[in-house]
């Protein structure tokens, strides 16, 4: 693996081409499906934060510059966290209160 502006990429968000400059190893995972699950699902405010930063990871990857696209990408998948979290843990207690019919006396 070659560096891309002098730079590597460490994780398994970014994948530079071999030496014969093929394109066809480049993979970034933007995680646009996933925020736009959180985002229907769990908290739309952060969702779309999250949206945002996989559509910018596409870009970059249209553009060829894969390291923008893997920072775009850690922060796509940050806000997939965080939404998930800010959307599941609120239902959990809701889902776990009504379950038990109420806080007890």
């Amino acid at each position: 693996m070659k560096p891309l502006n002098g730079r590597f990429s460490r994780g398994n968000e970014v994948f530079l081409g071999d030496d014969d400059d093929s394109q066809s190893e480049n993979v970034v995972n933007d995680y646009l499906i996933p925020n736009i699950l959180v985002t229907l699902l769990c908290c739309p405010i952060l969702g779309i934060v999250g949206i945002a930063y996989s559509v910018a990871s596409r870009g970059a990857k249209r553009r060829g510059d894969w390291v923008q696209a893997g920072v775009e990408a850690e922060n796509a998948k940050s806000m997939f966290w965080l939404t998930l979290v800010v959307g599941a843990v609120p239902a959990a207690m809701f889902l776990y209160f009504v379950a038990l019919g109420g806080v007890p006396d």
